[in-house]
């Protein structure tokens, strides 16, 4: 497994009076064709040296104006400059160049993203790819407080070497370009060690769907940063263990990120530590393929799907973002379509749904493979997700960042898993560190979603749910989920981890630290190999609990 680095750039003369905060940026740009555009002397990336860039085109009569500070080529006197010769870049730059006619503009806006490094910074090397991002001058991390927070422009390079070798911050890029991004999460945008959300743009900061460190074309991202888990790795190991037992999870590697908020160039006081770059959880083929539903899709057969649920935090003031259900008083959220795109008829059927399948599993006949709970879930699905959650017995699993969706012609399923940063082990709450024990039976029940639990509760007490929850265990863990492939899992993510490793605690200095909701035995820690063998032993205990508790469904 390699490790990647993630950096973004943003100088500070792009952002001097090219754009006001929470603006759209250049949003009355259009994006043209593919034709005419003008041509760059430089590939965009990274540099130290300054180099002169020539900018050239095979359209007769037409000349080249330029900009270098983010502003729109030709928009407005005084801000663009007709290009006579080479360019000297020598701090990061966003260079962006369209041709023009005596009548008007006859091509697309064209740019390129050159990242300027600090010459110490030549040498760096890493087993891991690498990402670097500008910001235009914004301080994204002050602005967490703000809700809803707002995108703001980067500039990106992304660097994924070779396997065989060290990837140099200086390699080609495998993507450059223009994006947007903002501080995630909710208690853990507290952290001095930020995560982010990601998008990839055009030049008309439209979305554009692109290819990032070998995952599918997309253009919603995350840059998860590891701060409260130390072993830099639990929120990658469930992944890619929900991956490998056949339910998706976001794809993941490890990066080493760089991220400058102001300034002419990348020093080295702009590392920002071992990341993790992500998916984001979508609607989409190469994600969680349900179907696209438009607003004129408000009959059936369209209407049955598909939809995204979420259990999380909610806003009692905003309705039309969530609907409680009737029996079980759950109340879940409209991740897709979006509440601002759901139609009336479409929230109503997907309500309806899920109300029927709490009726059935309500009922008094809710063990009748017809007209019982079956009817409404695929139950691989709910079996797949308690035994993740239960696995890691993660602190808040089934109550928040729990996601279901619903196919057209499928069943309500569970999935995908998310956010288990506080998971084996790494949390001193709802007794989340212990190994032993059903969390879905949690005495400390969750008082903040009293209802989180009841759908496995109801489950369970049917022998036939029982039986197949076991059997299913029981081929996990002569397969995938053996514990000897678990650990070997752990091993070598720590090896691949080694070297970045050193970096990141330099970085943040929090080992033997308490960082909430760190265990109850966090402080003892004092090393990294500690935390791994800690994980290594918890992992190891809870499964041997599990594997004795799982023998009463077989009763």
């Amino acid at each position: 497994m390699r490790l990647v680095i993630c950096v973004f750039i943003i100088s500070a003369g792009l952002a001097s009076g090219c754009f006001s905060a929470g603006s759209d940026f250049n949003s009355d740009i259009d994006a043209g064709t593919v034709d005419d555009e003008v041509a760059f002397s430089h590939p965009a990336g990274t540099f130290v040296t300054p180099f002169e860039l020539e900018l050239t085109s095979d359209v007769q009569g037409a000349e080249i104006y330029y900009t270098l500070d983010g502003s729109t080529p030709g928009d407005e006197p005084g801000e663009d400059t007709l290009y006579t010769g080479p360019i000297e870049i020598d701090e990061t730059s966003w260079v962006r160049a369209r041709l023009f006619t005596a009548e008007a503009a006859v091509g697309p806006i064209t740019s390129r993203a050159y990242i300027a490094l600090e010459p110490a910074l030549a040498s760096f090397e890493s087993n891991l790819p690498l990402i670097i991002i500008d910001t235009f001058g914004y301080d994204i991390d002050e602005e967490w407080e703000e809700y809803p927070r707002p995108y703001r422009p980067v500039l990106s390079v992304f660097i994924d070497g070779d396997e065989s070798s060290l990837t140099s911050i200086l390699d080609s890029a495998q993507h450059a370009g223009y994006g947007g991004m903002h501080v995630r999460g909710q208690s853990t945008a507290e952290y001095d060690k930020k995560q982010y959300k990601f998008e990839t743009w055009d030049e008309a900061d439209q979305d554009i769907e692109v290819s990032l460190l070998g995952f599918p074309e997309e253009s919603d991202w995350v840059i998860h940063g590891p701060y409260s888990d130390k072993t830099l790795m639990r929120n990658f190991l469930m992944y890619t263990w929900s991956n490998l037992i056949g339910r998706y999870a976001v794809r993941t590697r490890f990066a080493e990120l760089f991220m400058a908020q102001g300034g002419k160039r990348i020093e080295a006081d702009d590392y920002r530590g071992v990341y993790v770059f992500m998916e984001k959880i979508k609607r989409d083929k190469d994600r969680v393929n349900v179907e696209k539903l438009g607003p004129d899709d408000d009959s059936e057969p369209e209407i049955k799907g598909g939809y995204i649920l979420k259990r999380d935090w909610w806003e009692e003031e905003e309705p039309e973002t969530w609907f409680q259900t009737e029996q079980y008083a759950d109340v879940l959220m409209f991740e897709y379509p979006k509440p601002d795109r759901i139609t009336d008829e479409q929230r109503d059927w997907i309500a309806g749904y899920v109300n029927a399948f709490e009726n059935a599993l309500k009922g008094p006949d809710f063990a009748d493979p017809e007209e019982g709970y079956e009817k409404y879930i695929d139950v691989g699905s709910f079996i797949d997700h308690h035994i993740l959650v239960e696995l890691a017995r993660n602190v808040d699993g089934f109550v928040l960042s729990t996601y279901m969706f619903k196919p057209r012609e499928g069943k309500l399923t569970m999935g995908p898993i998310w956010d288990y940063n506080g998971a084996l082990g790494n949390a001193d709450y709802f007794e989340a560190w212990k190994p032993e024990g059903w969390h879905h039976l949690n005495p400390e029940f969750p008082e903040d979603n009293p209802n989180g639990y009841r759908w496995y509760e109801r489950l369970f007490e049917d022998p036939g749910f029982g039986q197949r929850y076991a059997a299913r265990w029981a081929e996990l863990r002569s397969g995938e989920l053996a514990t000897a492939k678990l650990t070997d899992k752990i091993d070598h993510n720590a090896e691949t981890l080694a070297e970045a490793v050193g970096r990141n605690f330099e970085r943040w200095d929090i080992l033997g630290e308490y960082i909430w909701p760190n265990d109850p035995a966090a402080e003892d820690r004092q090393s990294y190999k500690e935390e791994i063998d800690y994980l290594k032993n918890w992992l190891g205990t809870r499964l041997e609990w599990i594997d004795l508790a799982v023998l009463e469904f077989d009763q």
